[in-house]
């Protein structure tokens, strides 16, 4: 992400958590924003339901290009030794759980996210350089 789009994204962030504590300290209240065009104190809570879940979409998307650097990191870091091992006939899925190992990732969650994410780059890897020989 440049710096341009990652400032607007962290704006977003920002209003729409403020808009989130907004709506629930003044849900049902007069001082609630709806309040003028409506008496109907549900709008309050479903509006701070819709903002916090946008704050939580926003708050994964970008957990999930942030880890997804790393991982491409890691890789970049660890090529020869990644193709060394395909060479000897490790698959993809060995590899990474190897990497996410040596990442001090253990079980859960996590672990499987790191193991998915890392076969879908190496995979990648495999068919660039599938491409790579064939252009030999």
């Amino acid at each position: 992400m440049d710096k341009k789009t990652k400032n607007i994204y962290t704006i977003l962030i920002i209003v729409f958590s403020v808009l989130t504590v907004v709506f629930i300290f003044t849900a049902g209240t007069e001082k609630s924003i709806f309040r003028r065009f409506t008496d109907n104190a549900f709008i309050d809570i479903i509006a701070a339901i819709i903002c916090g879940a946008v704050v939580m979409f926003l708050s994964f998307y970008n957990s999930m290009l942030t880890e997804t650097k790393v991982f491409d990191e890691i890789i970049r870091l660890n090529l020869k030794k990644i193709r060394s091992l395909k060479e000897r006939g490790w698959s993809d899925e060995n590899i990474a759980k190897d990497l996410a190992n040596a990442m001090n990732i253990k079980k859960g969650f996590r672990y499987n996210y790191a193991v998915k994410r890392l076969v879908f780059l190496l995979s990648k890897i495999g068919k660039i350089e599938r491409v790579n020989k064939d252009e030999k």
